[in-house]
């Protein structure tokens, strides 16, 4: 299953901080690629436990967050505001 993340970047004290809204994650790190890598293995952790339990697929939609495919193994993709996708 792949999972869309869209999120803000921000500039911090000592980086750049990539959050997701509709999940209320955000992820840290020196640089924008950095922040957007935090964020992405985040919601990654965020999604892997959702889906043992057995109710991913039904958070994703609750949530309002695009995904495609199914099966067991996930795939997050991660882009900011501006388009770029990681």
């Amino acid at each position: 299953m792949r999972i869309y993340v869209l999120s803000t970047l921000a500039t911090i004290k000592g980086g750049v901080e990539a959050r997701s809204p509709e999940l209320r994650i955000a992820g840290h790190g020196r640089d924008e690629k950095q922040a957007l890598e935090s964020l992405r293995r985040g919601v990654s952790a965020w999604c892997e436990g959702l889906q043992r339990a057995g109710g991913l697929e039904r958070v994703l939609e609750q949530r309002g967050l695009r995904h495609d495919g199914d099966g067991d193994e996930l795939s997050v993709l991660v882009a900011a505001s501006d388009g770029d996708i990681l």
